[in-house]
């Protein structure tokens, strides 16, 4: 007998498979008695489980396997037939790379991903844009989302391995916030007296349902840098230095859209606006608001005197030969000085002059300008030549017998000397006097803030 055994294999199976034990059917003949074995992957012959059939498993390991069968005849003579396969039972899996965040204000957006599949090679990455159908990603790695629109989204992406088993679902959710936040600015005002307040309004309006809040506000001044804002309504601005200031505010929202307004104006000393000043009735100088009314150093209602500025005048009453002028009056400089005024007659400072009688303000720093000062006339008894005793603080004549000062209705003695005898009035309306009288006195005039 010289003709082999006759094996065929009747089930189908080649490829990857997803089953974790595989059976296999065969049939083998030959005219003389045989012996059927069965090789399992790299093992040994050995006894099939039937003359029939041989089931491998119940869980056979993922990667290639195989069966072989052989059958032997009397003579020896030997059939094999064998099937290869490829157990592949665990699906691919991926998972998220980069993409947007909870919220984007872009209309396209770019995911990654990466997908690995242990025993088999994945065929297809498919892809699905909201409640889309699936499409092809066209790439292993990343996919585009163009022409997005304002609203919530979600991108979902899976893979495919070449046993056709499906990787879970991986998907990225974001919300779309293109609308900018919305900002507006109402006021600035003096808050202390080196900071101005600027009150703002913000808010992340509500576009196609969605809004993504405010992230953060933040305020500047004069393009330095950006800090946090003071409130969710105002901020407060260090103006200590006078000069132009222009206060910026920014709005951002969580998607990353952003809003700014700014706001310019002139500051002052005192935390003033050349603005508030001039619209007040007052007039900016040297960077200080300056008030004028007659008789008066007061600072509106609301305004308070800043930093003793007031502006000072001289006055000069009389000339060496006659006292009988009015006085003239010319501006010094404007000055922070709080010095109290002064009147100087002849040689000496007169502490006592009566203000009042001759046309000045008195108040609590001295006097102030009221009118124009008139030199009264008339004439002295005899030449006058006063000056300051330094046990009074009033003109002396020192020439007169202590019987003058009773012949003169204008002099009495002071009691302390009978050779001595002082005006009972401030009268320096003498033809005789030699020498001029001057006052420095403040004028009404004073910076507020």
């Amino acid at each position: 007998d010289t003709a082999a055994p006759v094996c065929t294999i009747s089930t189908a199976i080649s490829g990857n498979r997803t089953n974790a034990s595989e059976t296999i059917n065969f049939s083998c003949s030959d005219a003389n008695n045989i012996t059927i074995q069965c090789k399992e992957d790299g093992g040994v012959w050995g006894a099939c489980d039937s003359s029939t059939s041989n089931t491998m498993g119940p869980t056979l390991s993922q990667g290639a396997h195989s069966l072989q069968i052989r059958a032997t005849d009397a003579f020896y003579t030997s059939t094999i037939v064998s099937r290869s396969w490829v157990t592949d039972s665990v699906p691919p899996s991926c998972s998220v790379g980069t993409g947007p965040g909870t919220y984007s204000k872009l209309t396209s957006e770019s995911f990654t991903y990466s997908c690995a599949d242990t025993t088999s090679s994945i065929s297809s990455y498919e892809c699905k844009k909201d409640s889309g159908a699936w499409i092809s990603c066209g790439s292993s790695s990343s996919y585009s989302w163009s022409g997005i629109t304002e609203g919530a989204h979600t991108f979902s992406m899976r893979a495919k391995d070449a046993s056709g088993l499906y990787s879970s679902v991986i998907s990225w959710s974001f919300t779309s916030d293109f609308t900018a936040p919305s900002l507006s600015i109402s006021s600035s005002v003096k808050q202390s007296s080196t900071t101005r307040r600027l009150n703002y309004s913000g808010s992340d309006p509500v576009s196609n349902g969605v809004s993504s809040g405010l992230a953060s506000r933040q305020c500047r001044i004069n393009s330095g840098s950006w800090s946090s804002c003071s409130s969710t309504s105002y901020h407060d601005f260090n103006v200590s230095t006078p000069g132009a200031k222009t206060y910026d505010v920014l709005l951002t929202d969580n998607a990353g859209n952003t809003k700014m307004l700014s706001f310019s104006e002139t500051v002052i000393y005192g935390a003033r606006t050349s603005t508030e000043c001039t619209s007040s009735g007052g007039t900016v100088v040297g960077n200080v608001c300056q008030f004028s009314s007659a008789g008066t150093a007061s600072c509106p209602v609301g305004w308070s005197q800043y930093n003793g500025y007031a502006e000072y005048a001289s006055r000069t009453c009389g000339t060496s030969a006659n006292c009988n002028t009015s006085c003239t009056a010319s501006a010094l400089s404007w000055t922070s000085s709080a010095s109290q005024p002064s009147c100087t007659y002849q040689t000496g400072t007169w502490s006592g002059w009566n203000w009042t009688s001759y046309g000045w303000a008195s108040t609590g720093n001295g006097p102030l300008l009221a009118g124009t000062i008139s030199q009264n006339t008339g004439s002295c008894p005899k030449s006058l030549n006063a000056h300051i005793d330094s046990s009074a603080t009033y003109p002396y004549d020192l020439d007169v017998a202590s019987d003058y000062c009773a012949l003169s209705p204008n002099w009495t003695t002071d009691g302390k000397s009978s050779t001595r005898c002082r005006r009972s009035t401030c009268n320096l309306n003498c033809t005789s006097v030699t020498s001029s009288v001057s006052c420095t006195a403040r004028l009404s005039k004073v910076g507020c803030n």
